[in-house]
């Protein structure tokens, strides 16, 4: 289950060289420069502290000699509604950067927990933002507005149920974020408000637009790049990729493709576009990704157990069998290994059945015999092939083996193989049997 990330971001830059500790308890949030060399204390701070204001600044003196004004914003947690009325009335009066202490106002309200108020000022912060001059302000108050955007997208999405609004914001903090960290968290967020209305275009195209980020990162090694594609497409498949069309699937391997090629040696990546190839049912390019696959990570399931389907899909069974043992052989627990290899067996023995029941000839019963047999000692639980391995020997004429094969299936489930034979005409050569009758009265 893919949770929706709240991500806040605080600006804490002051310590406890400029503040006492009981001043300290009450900062709330802090606004400053880029890499300072000298912080130049205001003793006005400490003392509007104590005479109860909200609002406060600092003279900052940076490296490169330009001195700025850093602003304070005090939080009591005892009396919040106090808090916000007097921050309110602080802001209104004061003529500096109004957008980020509503912004501010906005924070705090979403760690209270107070949407209402969350949704008032933070409205007011985006109406104060428009305003060019301060989008371009030396002090970076915007730095974290991404962090802003994408906690209201959550506040859309889970407490007013509206996805479209939250893939609004969600949309705006993926675009302004900065770094792989923060732009993969709001991706996966977004995915989750298009998900919501089963936008499967913008989700794939969210996807691909996200693929050519991670690639243009040079920052990057070209293993963190394949963990982080292969993490954003996982996300992607779980929330839709069974509702993806034809087309859509189309489009997603296209964007699989070059990835699989470029980065050949994470195998969640090659498998990733192997498996919707397969999908597609192209078995003709799948096929050969996932022998190579099969070569180049031996000890890896999802190769063989994937031919193995391929193969069975196609109706070659005995190269099935092949690929799916060898998958069992990396892992024999596999929650659904065995009941795939179960339901290829039933389909080989069906086929060859088929042809035995057109000439009945006996010969071709043999044929499928060994088979039967492979199947009921392979999986020895399994009632329907100890069933289907009772009603064969009948209709060879093999007593004495027909009713021990039914008597394990008898054990197995009862009432389901009692209620099978009382009607199965392939068990007429056993049905006069005593053995039979006291089976099943």
């Amino acid at each position: 289950m893919y949770r929706l990330k709240y991500l806040f971001c605080f600006f804490l830059t002051l310590n406890a060289v400029l503040f006492s500790a009981e001043v300290q308890d009450y900062i709330f949030n802090v606004v400053s420069t880029a890499p300072i060399a000298e912080q130049q204390e205001d003793t006005r701070f400490v003392e509007n502290f104590k005479d109860g204001r909200i609002l406060t600044e600092v003279r900052i003196k940076a490296d490169n000699g330009d001195v700025y004004t850093a602003y304070y914003l005090f939080f009591d947690p005892g009396n919040t509604e106090a808090f916000y009325q007097a921050a309110w009335e602080e802001v209104e009066r004061n003529k500096t950067d109004k957008a980020y202490f509503y912004e501010t106002l906005a924070l705090q309200a979403m760690e209270q927990g107070d949407f209402v108020t969350v949704e008032k000022f933070y409205t007011k912060a985006l109406q104060k933002a428009d305003d060019p001059e301060l989008l371009g302000n030396k002090l970076g108050f915007f730095a974290g507005r991404e962090f802003l955007w994408n906690n209201f997208g959550v506040f859309y999405m889970v407490d007013k149920k509206d996805p479209v609004k939250a893939a609004e914001y969600f949309n705006k903090a993926y675009q302004r974020a900065k770094g792989p960290y923060y732009r993969g968290a709001f991706y996966e967020n977004l995915l989750l408000a298009y998900a919501a209305r089963q936008e499967h275009q913008e989700m794939l195209s969210l996807y691909a637009d996200y693929v050519k980020y991670i690639e243009e990162q040079v920052s990057l090694s070209a293993e963190s790049k394949a963990s982080s594609l292969q993490q954003a497409y996982s996300v992607l498949g779980a929330l839709v990729y069974y509702d993806l069309n034809a087309d859509e699937l189309k489009q997603l391997t296209a964007t699989l493709k070059p990835l699989a090629k470029k980065y050949s040696q994470n195998r969640a990546v090659v498998n990733d576009y192997a498996a919707v190839l397969m999908d597609r049912k192209e078995y003709t390019q799948a096929i050969p990704v996932f022998k190579q696959m099969s070569q180049d990570f031996p000890d890896y399931f999802y190769p063989p157990y994937n031919l193995g389907w391929i193969y069975c899909d196609k109706g070659d069974y005995a190269e099935a069998e092949k690929w799916y043992w060898k998958a069992k052989e990396i892992e024999p627990e596999h929650e659904r290994l065995d009941e795939e290899i179960i339901d290829m067996y039933s389909k080989w023995i069906t086929s060859l059945e088929i042809l035995a029941r057109q000439d009945g000839k006996s010969e071709s019963w043999y044929k499928v015999l060994p088979l039967a047999q492979r199947q009921a000692i392979l999986f020895p639980e399994f009632y329907n092939a100890n069933y289907y391995l009772a009603c064969l020997y009948s209709i060879l004429n093999k007593k004495a083996d027909a009713l021990l094969a039914l008597q394990q299936a008898y054990r197995l489930n009862p009432e389901q193989v009692k209620k099978w034979a009382l009607t199965d005409e392939d068990l007429t050569n056993i049905k006069d049997e005593p053995e039979f009758k006291k089976l099943l009265e």
